[in-house]
């Protein structure tokens, strides 16, 4: 039996605007057959860990981009901005606002 470990549920908590930002994964289990690696038992919920942003600002990784091809090198703090970028713009388009020069959502004054 062959034992795996991934990341089940991963969420950014930000309990304030101005508070530090958290990273907090939730680990499944697996279990794979070792002669076909199939999937045997899958136990949810065997593990947790959480990182500030803070923590994995300078910690570096290199991608490589599955549309673009491009392989790029980029921070913690790099992937925190772009998926804010993203999260922003889903909200703007699923609830209307604009985002001003300080990356807020807001709305005009009725």
């Amino acid at each position: 039996m062959i034992k795996k470990i991934r990341a089940q549920h991963i969420s950014i908590d930000l309990p304030n605007e101005t508070g530090p930002v958290w990273i907090r994964a939730v680990i499944q289990t697996i279990f794979k057959n070792k002669s076909d690696y199939k999937t045997v038992q899958m136990v949810d919920r065997t593990g947790f860990l959480h990182r500030e942003v803070n923590q994995i600002a300078t910690q570096m990784t290199t991608i490589t981009d599955p549309v673009t091809g491009q392989t790029i090198q980029v921070s913690g703090a790099a992937a925190a901005i772009l998926i804010r970028k993203f999260i922003t713009q889903w909200i703007v388009d699923d609830f209307g606002g604009e985002i001003n020069e300080f990356g807020d959502i807001i709305f005009p004054e009725e």
